[in-house]
């Protein structure tokens, strides 16, 4: 027991709180900096091997269901006088916006025709404007926890990684109908969410809040949002909680769409040179 304690107390080691914009927060820009230049620098090679860019997507997804089990199982074991308790902290649970990516990754295992693209786009889209708002504003991500602390910046930079890399595979379709796909596939988690909000009431006391959607619980994020969803009706908070979020998701998509629209022009120019 007391080797079981010792590894749950090293999970739960105490750290100061990161600022944004602080060393560590840099240092993992970095990181993410260096990850995308190194995928510019592979781009040809996944571009002719679509079958690497799968292979990528399902190594990254399971990195991400590695860190995530253990961040939901270290999360909920405590070490306390030589003896490890449970005590599940409802508020993790693994259903909000930036969790989703890792099920996509799942799904797309059977997927296949407009289903995939459809969930390639999720990930191109949805799925990097998660990842790329908590790398721009960890504030509301930062702890006392150095392995969360860790878990987070790992989790965000695999998740614009994830979605950088579903445009280089050539695939995919980088259209509106495909993001229509990719919107299908969010309102779709966002109704799970709800329903999960609703089924798990008795949890709101202990934050269980997915997709920051539930009438239950007031929003612990920016303060700006958290003043918005307590000034207005809750149909009203939802209606523009939603249409930011397609907003954003759609920006991140015209971006990258405007990105990678020259080489798509260019291969379909050679490719009917070659007919």
């Amino acid at each position: 027991m007391h080797t079981a304690a010792a590894i749950v107390a090293f999970f739960e080691q105490r750290c100061s709180i990161p600022r944004p914009w602080g060393f560590y927060h840099f240092a993992w820009l970095l990181i993410l900096a260096a990850a995308l230049f190194c995928l510019v620098k592979a781009e040809p090679v996944l571009r002719r091997d679509p079958r690497l860019c799968k292979k990528l997507t399902c190594g990254i997804g399971a990195f991400l269901l590695f860190i995530e089990i253990l961040k939901q199982v270290f999360s909920g074991l405590h070490a306390e006088a030589g003896e490890v308790t449970w005590r599940y902290p409802w508020y993790i649970f693994p259903f909000q916006l930036c969790t989703t990516p890792l099920y996509v990754c799942i799904l797309l295992l059977p997927a296949r025709g407009i289903v995939r693209n459809s969930l390639c786009a999720y990930l191109g889209s949805f799925g990097m404007l998660g990842g790329i708002a908590v790398m721009l504003v960890p504030q509301t991500v930062f702890c006392d926890l150095l392995f969360i602390n860790l878990h987070t910046m790992l989790w965000h930079t695999g998740l614009i990684v994830l979605g950088a890399l579903q445009w280089v595979n050539p695939e995919n379709r980088p259209d509106a109908c495909s993001f229509f796909g990719g919107a299908c596939v969010f309102l779709l988690f966002l109704a799970a969410a709800s329903v999960l909000n609703f089924a798990f009431r008795q949890y709101a006391g202990e934050g269980f809040n997915m997709f920051y959607i539930s009438p239950f619980v007031p929003v612990p994020t920016l303060p700006f949002i958290e003043h918005f969803r307590l000034s207005v009706p809750y149909p009203i908070y939802l209606c523009a909680y939603v249409l930011v979020l397609f907003a954003g998701a759609a920006v991140v998509f015209a971006a990258m769409h405007l990105a990678v629209r020259p080489k798509t022009v260019q291969e379909k120019i050679k490719r009917a040179g070659r007919i």
